[in-house]
């Protein structure tokens, strides 16, 4: 690359580790990747390239995730979040503020998870507007109800849910509604109310299948198996 197309040689490495980090990525060698993407991001920081920077960290975040190293996972996330917030990116900004909430998620972290989500909540109701505002509230307003369930507190689940409704129906979003119809049926099976998590998840696949989300289809097709087998129909379950 620096010989062919003019590029100076540190630029030249920037990417070729990078782009090697990604070939051992496509082959499963994690550990192998982690490396060279950590080399690539040390060489963005010398030529302060911030934009590849943050497409490494994001590629190197993918990487830990799947040895299951969530400590690094996390302070990745952190370091994304660090850097869009200078980039003025709110939306961006945003997105990388759920993705931190939700590494904590994965911790077992909760309150902290539900603390990050607030603070996104916060942004969003102050820098947003129109149906992107909506949108994002409902978002997370429904990822906040989905913690709010692990941590046994169902009745702040379903508050956030109903507002996070209300918000989807204002702007038509039917893709917003599937996700929140699903959560719906967990705060409802976690609080063993059967009847209601029956209605929510026949609600849910009705509703993947218009938008045709395999996974959250099939996924609640097995939750509303269980549903019906606990309460002792065999038939509606096979």
């Amino acid at each position: 690359l620096s010989l062919t197309e003019n590029v100076d040689l540190d630029t030249a490495k920037m990417y070729a580790e990078e782009f090697w980090g990604e070939c051992y990525n496509s082959m499963m060698a994690y550990n192998d990747a982690i490396v060279h993407f950590k080399r690539s991001i040390a060489i963005t920081r010398a030529l302060k390239r911030t934009d590849v920077e943050i497409t490494c960290l994001q590629l190197l975040f993918h990487s830990y995730n799947k040895i299951n190293d969530m400590p690094e996972a996390l302070a990745c996330q952190k370091t994304l979040l660090e850097l869009t917030e200078r980039t003025g990116d709110i939306s961006n900004e945003s997105n990388q503020m759920s993705a931190y909430a939700l590494c904590f998620s994965d911790m077992g972290r909760y309150r902290e998870a539900i603390d990050w989500l607030k603070k996104d909540i916060a942004i969003v109701k102050s820098r947003f507007a129109g149906a992107q505002r909506t949108n994002q509230l409902a978002n997370l307003l429904n990822n906040i109800a989905n913690t709010y369930i692990k941590v046994g507190r169902t009745d702040s689940a379903l508050y956030c849910l109903r507002t996070a409704t209300a918000l989807a129906n204002a702007t038509k979003n039917y893709f917003l509604n599937a996700y929140i119809a699903s959560t719906f049926c967990d705060v409802y099976t976690a609080a063993k109310n059967d009847d209601s998590a029956l209605i929510y998840g026949r609600r849910t696949v009705k509703m993947a299948e218009v938008i045709n989300d395999i996974n959250l289809e099939q996924h609640y097709c097995q939750a509303l198996s269980n549903l019906y087998e606990e309460q002792h129909m065999p038939g509606h379950a096979l």
